[in-house]
């Protein structure tokens, strides 16, 4: 009976953070009674802002697979060690720390005239590329490596990589890309504080316009289906390259030596790139320790609660996903719920927990910091389900079946088998979630509480009113909280070999 109270857990808080707000925004439309604004059609306005919102997002993708080709490849060859602990810490400092940092530090690094657009691929492209890195090691490490070794007793080193592991590789790498593509869609904070008009920031000015839930719901159609294309190119790809009947490989094969070589050399360039200059440049930028000061004084609650309600938000996405994940019947639909919803733009979140909770008989919700951790849960929770996936294929299939046949609880296999195995990954996803809800302004705009200012919004303010040191100072306080997750996701990941 005990172990079924966590799975009761998990499942009550999916249907608090997707379940109910999803019936809640149905039945609100139903009962406003209201056709949207500008009527049951699309503007040629919107259609535009469409397209250059999906140009814009698959090429900062595109951009993010193509810098992670050098990585994958540089990271592979690594057998573990400092360097390549040094290797994790770093990607793990730049992934942890909010993008929207980076790019309010691209900005003053960057020429005044460069374009914003540009602006805006460079910090998703220098701040996402070890994502699908990642995806393309796991690729080489799960069956690309035995191909590569068949295929050099009929063809030199460059030929077994172009002809044989590429292939192999490519599919991971679409996968990565459509991942991103997905972040960078529903992404606000980048596109905004690089000064672009993109979907997303004009979805959120429609929703905190008009208190009908339609004028919000209605326009989030197109930029839904475009996001629900991309989710189902990813599962069919993900079901393609981790059969669950075929545990991944932890082999470890050497690449080429010159390959590997200049691999690494762009590895260490790239982070350099991507972390130095623009963290430089922030405390370059910083006139004095003064600065810091005022600001944690003045902000310090504001930067607890939400560092607090972030990194909530993401323990609560793992626990969830793991406490689902041991429901076989109802894993298959918190997997497509939770992808679905979290196709759905931020906005739209927002409004539908606004449906949900904005009543006074849900005061003790959403009137508190509870509302916030569980916009940050419904928006992402879709990461944990499918960590919970991955981990679930990567764990020997055998060893499942075992456990099974001698009685052993399906949570007691989890929480003593796979989660230990797996607990690198689980933190990396839960510190992902936290990032990104660090990051979060459509939703939590329309379910704002009076107990603090989530700290995106405290930086988008001080953007606004040109307070350059306080803008500073904030950001290179949250690199600061990063620094730390960073260093424990490396150890672990040292600590579980190669």
């Amino acid at each position: 009976m005990l172990s079924r109270l966590p799975v009761l857990f998990g499942w009550i808080l999916f249907v608090a953070a997707i379940a109910w707000p999803t019936v809640a925004l149905l039945v609100q439309s139903l009962v406003d009674g209201r056709l949207p604004i500008g009527g049951l059609t699309y503007s040629s306005r919107q259609f535009g802002l469409l397209g250059r919102s999906v140009l814009l997002s698959g090429a900062g993708a595109i951009g993010c697979v193509a810098l992670s080709l050098p990585a994958a490849m540089a990271f592979v060859h690594l057998r573990g060690g400092k360097v390549t602990t040094l290797f994790v810490g770093l990607m793990a400092t730049l992934v942890l720390c909010p993008p929207m940092v980076y790019t309010f530090a691209w900005q003053r690094a960057l020429p005044a005239a460069t374009p914003a657009w540009i602006q805006c691929l460079i910090t998703w492209m220098l701040w996402a590329w070890p994502l699908p890195a990642m995806l393309i090691a796991a690729g080489w490490r799960r069956s690309a490596h035995s191909c590569y070794e068949a295929a050099l007793l009929d063809t030199g080193p460059l030929g077994a990589w172009l002809h044989v592991v590429l292939p192999i590789l490519l599919p991971f790498a679409a996968l990565g890309g459509l991942v991103l593509f997905i972040l960078f869609l529903g992404d606000y904070g980048v596109p905004h504080a690089a000064g672009l008009i993109v979907y997303s920031t004009e979805l959120l000015g429609w929703a905190t316009t008009s208190r009908f839930v339609l004028d919000t719901a209605w326009p989030a159609l197109p930029v839904v289906a475009v996001t629900g294309l991309a989710v189902v190119g990813a599962i069919r790809l993900w079901r393609a390259r981790w059969p669950t009947s075929s545990p991944a490989s932890r082999t470890m094969l050497p690449v080429p030596s010159h390959a590997s070589r200049w691999a690494e050399v762009c590895l260490w360039l790239l982070i350099g790139v991507a972390l130095l200059v623009p963290i430089g440049r922030l405390l370059i930028d910083l006139t004095g320790l003064s600065e810091l000061r005022e600001a944690l004084r003045t902000y310090a609650v504001e930067l607890l609660w939400s560092v607090g309600c972030a990194f909530l938000g993401g323990v609560l996405v793992v626990a969830i996903s793991l406490s689902l994940s041991t429901s076989p019947r109802g894993r298959p639909l918190a997997v497509f719920w939770s992808l679905m919803f979290g196709a759905v733009p931020g906005a739209l979140v927002g409004t539908a927990l606004v449906a949900a909770y904005g009543h006074s008989a849900w005061g003790s919700v959403y009137d508190y910091p509870p509302i916030v951790v569980l916009s940050y849960v419904a928006r992402f929770l879709w990461m944990g389900m499918l960590a919970a996936m991955l981990v679930r294929s990567q764990t020997a299939r055998d060893v499942l079946d075992l456990a099974r046949l001698d009685g052993v609880p399906t949570w007691t296999v989890w929480t003593r088998l796979i989660v230990p195995l797996h607990r690198g990954t689980l933190l990396a996803v839960a510190g992902m979630v936290a990032v990104q809800s660090l990051s979060e302004i459509a939703a939590t705009t329309l379910v704002r509480v009076p107990t603090f200012a989530p700290i995106a919004h405290v930086l988008i303010e001080a953007f606004h009113r040109f307070e350059d040191g306080l803008l500073i100072a904030l950001s290179l306080c949250l690199f600061a909280v990063a620094v730390p997750a960073a260093v424990l996701l490396s150890l672990l990941v040292r600590r579980a070999g190669p």
